[in-house]
């Protein structure tokens, strides 16, 4: 269906006559389900290799892999406090369960604490005996790993308010990537075989068909590196400004103003 959609082929989708920009601005879901079903098409190692990768989880990642499972969209749990609670995706693994809450953008600060610590609280009584962990994946407001960990922390804050066994700080698996992160690990992971590289471009299709970015933004620090320094002179070049400096200056190019009666007539004319 991604393919017929990207391909203008919308009679039947329920998507006629609908501008694809549009139709999926704000579609947290149809982001969340085109990319982690893609995930699921791979073979269990991969998908055990991404969603467990050492760049998500640092410390908390483990040597041996665990087995994959299952993976499950949105499933409707009790909350602990009462109600329910519809986690995003649920991967169980032969001896941990990986909670995902999915965010619709990057660089927004929209992941709640609150939010997380319910789902946490609530695979650890439906899953008994099974670590939990727990994923962000997007509404961040940026990519810097304090604001990872400040998330944690408030996540921690919002369990010990729970009435389940709040883990230990150094016992808690949390993670917290952007989409952007989370491509650059599948890539790295299923990019290495023929069948992986076309997944990967599928997903690569769905996040750009989300106006979503895949490529790591140049940072101005990132232009004094040596990876730019080929296109340094272009237009930059200290004799490029001299120049410009020594020219005379134009006659006649009194001082620049912004005063309205430069723009508006005045009365009378």
């Amino acid at each position: 269906m991604l393919n017929a959609i990207l391909s203008g082929k919308k009679r039947g989708t329920g998507m006629e006559g609908l501008r694809l920009a549009d139709t999926f601005s704000g579609a947290e879901d149809t982001l969340t389900a085109s990319v982690f079903e893609r995930i699921a098409y791979l073979a269990d190692e991969p998908i055990a290799a991404i969603l467990c990768a050492p760049d998500l989880w640092g410390h908390s990642a483990e040597v041996r892999m665990p087995v994959f499972e299952a993976l499950d969209f949105w499933p409707w749990w009790p909350a602990v406090g009462g109600g329910n609670l519809e986690p995003d995706v649920v991967v169980q693994f032969d001896r941990r369960v990986l909670v995902i809450e999915a965010k619709r953008y990057d660089a927004v600060d929209i992941q709640s604490a609150g939010q997380l610590a319910n789902e946490w609280a609530a695979a650890s009584l439906l899953f008994p005996g099974k670590e939990i962990w727990l994923l962000a994946v997007g509404g961040l407001r940026d990519g810097r790993p304090s604001t990872a960990r400040g998330l944690r922390a408030a996540v921690l804050r919002a369990l010990a308010d729970l009435p389940v066994p709040t883990p230990a700080s150094d016992a808690f698996r949390f993670a917290a990537t952007s989409w952007q992160g989370l491509f650059a690990t599948m890539q790295s992971v299923a990019g290495t075989s023929v069948s992986g590289r076309r997944i990967v471009a599928d997903v690569h299709e769905a996040l750009a068909l989300h106006g979503m970015r895949t490529e790591p933004p140049t940072w101005l620090a990132d232009l004094a590196g040596p990876a730019w320094a080929g296109m340094r002179g272009i237009t930059t070049s200290p004799a490029v400004f001299a120049a410009a400096q020594a020219a005379p200056q134009r006659p006649g190019a009194g001082t620049i103003t912004t005063s309205s009666t430069v723009f508006w007539p005045r009365a009378g004319r």
